[in-house]
């Protein structure tokens, strides 16, 4: 009988402490996800702060339990406060939904409000809101935040949070852009003066480029692309204790992260001239699967960086159908001529950071470090300042592997008398 007792006791504990455990949940369609975070310059001392939030509901066929056929697949709101937690409860005067942060994928700051000396303190003084994930990505547009989110328009994508996460696997990919994410700001801006890249872009074009920037020598706004999409995300915005100081273009991130000891990207596509037929340019697959050697001497009052960087080369095209394929001799002109155009941009690129930024943006401190018993008598050698001074050589290991599947180009060009047999 006690043990009948008992057993009953604890089948109706079970089913209250389950109860209990169903008390705070939301229904899906109780919650405004949000999806991108804007912040721009605001009035007096508060910011200019945008949530776009996407409709759970949104892409439910019509008729069937969910609905949504006929609703918009977002809603975006701008407004001051005086800080991204606070706006969320202040949101609530119009949103009906609880506003959720969880689900961000972006946040995306103006330039404007990014080159201001307060910026580290307005994007750090959220995070210690569990809601907001540290992981989330980073973009600085050229334009305000809210015209970019708004402005930004995907035609393939029917929810806007798929074409981040899916944006965010390309930048992987391509490395036209960084990875960056709240959680490596953060962590650049503690560690010391170094400095910081993040995804730049903008929805507005502008036509500034004067050369060709072939496929990466770009900065956003500056491609012209025809219809889809005008959100353009290439370069970076460089930031130095926290505050944006200027910007790199495609192809000197994709440097940058070449320099590194481990690469975000371990292929991309470049385009080099051609060095027997200078009109045209040589497509390349560029593979990283060797960490880059960095090794520094700071015996000397300039410190001296060498760097090696091992690169695998697989030859895509030849437009001007040169015979690098059978022929070794210029085989080896070719292996010289990517060797001469990665080491001229990755030293044009360190004279940039040196004197344009007094800091560089490969982590090479990070290997600095370790020539020190402890992080004071590292952080007394000041390192921004050193690096400016020092002698830098970089060293390209060109291997090239292949020439794609097609063992020889064509004996004629186009145009050229092929009639014969």
């Amino acid at each position: 009988m006690i043990r009948k007792r008992f057993i009953i006791f604890l089948l109706i504990f079970s089913i209250t402490i389950s109860l209990y455990g169903c008390n705070d949940k939301k229904e899906i369609e109780e919650q405004a996800f949000v999806t991108a975070i804007g912040l721009d310059q605001g009035k007096d001392n508060n910011i200019s702060i945008t949530f776009q939030m996407i409709n759970a509901n949104y892409g439910g066929s019509a008729g069937k339990s969910g609905g949504g056929g006929n609703e918009p697949k977002t809603e975006t709101i701008t407004f001051d406060a005086p800080d991204i937690i606070s706006a969320r409860d202040l949101a609530n005067i119009s949103v009906a939904r609880r506003i959720t942060l969880s689900h961000a994928k972006v946040v995306v700051i103006g330039e404007k409000l990014a080159k201001e000396d307060k910026f580290f303190q307005i994007i750090e003084a959220p995070l210690r809101e569990k809601e907001l994930r540290r992981g989330v990505d980073i973009i600085i547009c050229k334009e305000k935040a809210a015209d970019f989110i708004r402005g930004n328009d995907p035609k393939l994508e029917s929810r806007i949070n798929k074409f981040y996460d899916f944006m965010a696997q390309r930048w992987k990919e391509t490395g036209l852009v960084p990875v960056s994410t709240l959680n490596k700001f953060m962590q650049r801006v503690e560690e010391g003066k170094g400095l910081f890249i993040a995804v730049y872009g903008t929805t507005k074009k502008d036509f500034i480029k004067e050369e060709n920037g072939y496929e990466a020598n770009y900065k956003p706004g500056e491609v012209d692309i025809v219809g889809g999409n005008p959100t353009q995300l290439i370069g970076s915005a460089v930031f130095k204790s926290g505050k944006m100081v200027g910007s790199l273009t495609g192809e000197e991130t994709r440097i940058v992260s070449l320099l590194r000891r481990k690469a975000d990207t371990k292929t991309m596509i470049f385009t080099i001239p051609d060095p027997i037929s200078k009109e045209y340019r040589v497509t390349i697959r560029v593979v990283k699967n060797e960490k880059t050697k960095i090794d520094i001497d700071l015996s000397k009052y300039n410190p001296t960086i060498t760097v090696k960087v091992p690169l695998v080369i697989e030859v895509l095209s030849i437009p001007s159908f040169t015979n690098y394929v059978q022929d070794f001799k210029l085989q080896h002109i070719l292996k010289d001529q990517i060797k001469d155009f990665f080491t001229h941009e990755a030293d044009v690129l360190v004279k940039k950071t040196k004197e344009q930024f007094g800091a560089e943006p490969f982590l090479w401190e990070l290997e600095a470090r370790k020539k020190f018993a402890t992080y004071p008598e590292y952080k007394e050698y000041n390192w921004p300042d050193k690096y400016s001074v020092s002698d830098v050589k970089i060293n390209f290991d060109i291997e090239i592997k292949r020439f794609g599947k097609q063992l020889a180009p064509p004996e004629t060009r186009p145009g050229e008398d092929d009639t014969k047999q």
